[in-house]
C-alpha cells in the first residue's frame, strides 16, 4: 500500500525528485508517506518538483469549483477514515484516487514538517478554469531539502 511503502533507496542519495500527477491520485496518508520518503532520499539542498491540484481562496480554485466553472468537479470530501482533517476533495467519492485536490496550506505544512521548504512561489496551473492545453495544467511546487 502506498501509505506504508518505503522507497527502495538509501537516505540522502538523490539531488532531484520529480513527481508529476502522482499526488493527484493519492489519499492523504499516502501523500504524506511519499513526501516523507522524498525528504529521506533527497540530499541536503536537493530539490523536488511535484504537481498537485491545490484548493485555495486567493487563487480562486474553491470559487471556481463551487460555481461549477472548474475543469474538475472536486466537490466531494473524502470520508472521515481517509481524511479525518477534511483537507482533501475528490472528483469521485466511489473511487477517490481518480482525482484528488488538497488544501494548499495543508500541503505546504506537510512539506515543511518533512524538511522540504518551498523554493519560490507556487506555480498555479489552469485546471480551476479551463480544459485548454497549457504548459502546466496542474499546480507546481518546487521544494528544497533543508
Amino acid at each position: 500500500m502506498a501509505s506504508d511503502y518505503r522507497f527502495p533507496y538509501r537516505d540522502n542519495s538523490f539531488d532531484f525528485v520529480l513527481l508529476i500527477s502522482v499526488f493527484t491520485h493519492m489519499t492523504p496518508r499516502e501523500m504524506e508517506n511519499y513526501v516523507l520518503n522524498v525528504s529521506r532520499v533527497l540530499k541536503k539542498g536537493g530539490k523536488c518538483l511535484a504537481t498537485f491540484f491545490l484548493l485555495n481562496e486567493t487563487e480562486t480554485s474553491k470559487k471556481q469549483i463551487e460555481n461549477r466553472m472548474s475543469s474538475l468537479n472536486l466537490e466531494y470530501h473524502l470520508d472521515e477514515v481517509l481524511d479525518p482533517n477534511r483537507v482533501c476533495r475528490t472528483i469521485d467519492p466511489g473511487a477517490p484516487e481518480r482525482g484528488l485536490a488538497y488544501e494548499e496550506q495543508h500541503v505546504l505544512g506537510i512539506l515543511r514538517r518533512s524538511g522540504l521548504n518551498p523554493h519560490g512561489p507556487v506555480r498555479y496551473g489552469v485546471w480551476p478554469e479551463t480544459f485548454l492545453p497549457s504548459i502546466h495544467y496542474q499546480d507546481i511546487i518546487l521544494a528544497q531539502k533543508i
